[in-house]
């Protein structure tokens, strides 16, 4: 039976201008298309199936309103698409029992039993489940699932493969024609899934190395400022002394440079015991390095990587901790000692006057 009897045909021309107008955009698989291909399966099936021409009718119908129900927020989609199914029907002043039969097919699809009709609306709907284009038309149906589940690509698809396992086709035409390509697909799936799942795992993998790799190359630019620090703080240090020194030597004891100097000593000689402890296990370190090589499988199994253990970071970062405390307590000391060594001075230079 053709599709274009003249009900049929409006009932295209008005789920085509409801859809379009209606539809939000997410819905890139129950659409237009979606129902287009659906009544093409339903004329063929019927055909096969020697349905009555009027039993035909009442399918296509059907198979035009399926996708109505998704342009409303409803729980029940299939009762939102035979009420809508319904209302354009009796515009139409068709019987009214011909349009419950319509409603009817729309909601008895799911589970047909033993309704030779619905089981033919049952098997068009999963026409697409035997077509070249199965995995894409699968991930147009994620893409349009993917607001309301919020679940992963793989883990969506890997629920679907489970589902669609479970589907059966009921017509012995459907079966005879789709079977072998829908288990064909199926496979194809499979094999899809178990390859995403090695590249996710490999993703991962190198994610974690890769946040791995930036928190040592955090640590070691740390370090680099640590040993800089303490540099200079030793050249600082050893400034002070030479300035204690010689002002000692330059200056009459009881003067107020006489007086300073032995606070130079005293705070140039702890800053270079502290800059020095801060500075040469820092440079042990980073001349032996810090990353210890832990042969571990990577996440294909076809060879190893380098990878920094967790036990030699943290003891890196801990020893790095106490030497850039050991830095702030030499920077106060220094800034005591030039504090200090200024203070006296210029306490003493009444006396030196008088």
């Amino acid at each position: 039976m053709k599709r274009t009897t003249p009900v049929v045909q409006q009932a295209e021309a008005y789920v085509f201008a409801l859809l379009r107008d209606r539809l939000p955009s997410h819905y890139v698989f129950h659409n237009y298309c979606y129902a287009a291909s659906v009544v093409d399966a339903i004329g063929k099936l019927a055909e096969a199936e020697q349905l009555d021409k009027e039993v035909s009718e009442q399918l296509m119908l059907a198979g035009w309103f399926l996708p109505t129900g998704y342009t409303e927020t409803s729980a029940d989609r299939l009762a939102t698409s035979a009420r809508y199914a319904v209302a354009f029907l009796q515009q139409q002043m068709v019987p009214q029992s011909f349009a419950d039969r319509v409603a009817f097919l729309i909601t008895a699809a799911q589970k047909p039993a033993d309704q030779p009709a619905a089981a033919v609306l049952a098997d068009a709907q999963h026409f697409w489940l035997a077509k070249k284009d199965f995995l894409q038309r699968l991930k147009l149906l994620f893409w349009e699932e993917q607001e309301a589940n919020g679940t992963s690509e793989h883990s969506w698809m890997q629920q679907k493969l489970e589902e669609l396992s479970a589907q059966r086709y009921h017509t012995f035409s459907a079966a005879q024609w789709w079977e072998q390509k829908r288990l064909k697909n199926l496979l194809k799936l499979k094999d899809h899934l178990a390859q995403t799942a090695s590249q996710e795992l490999l993703q991962t993998s190198d994610t974690h190395q890769a946040a791995h790799n930036v928190r040592w190359d955090v640590l070691c630019s740390e370090a680099q400022h640590v040993r800089s620090t303490s540099i200079a703080l030793l050249a600082l240090a050893v400034l002070a002394c030479i300035s204690g020194m010689w002002l000692l030597w330059s200056s009459s004891w009881g003067t107020g440079l006489s007086v300073a100097a032995p606070v130079l000593l005293a705070g140039g000689f702890a800053n270079m015991i502290l800059s020095a402890a801060a500075l040469w296990p820092l440079s042990h370190h980073l001349e032996g390095g810090p990353r210890q090589k832990a042969k571990v499988p990577s996440a294909n199994g076809r060879a190893a990587r380098d990878l920094t253990g967790n036990s030699v970071f943290h003891a890196f970062g801990m020893q790095l901790l106490w030497r850039q405390r050991l830095v702030r307590i030499s920077v106060i000391i220094l800034i005591f000692t030039v504090a200090l060594s200024l203070l006296l001075v210029v306490l003493a230079l009444p006396v030196d006057k008088q």
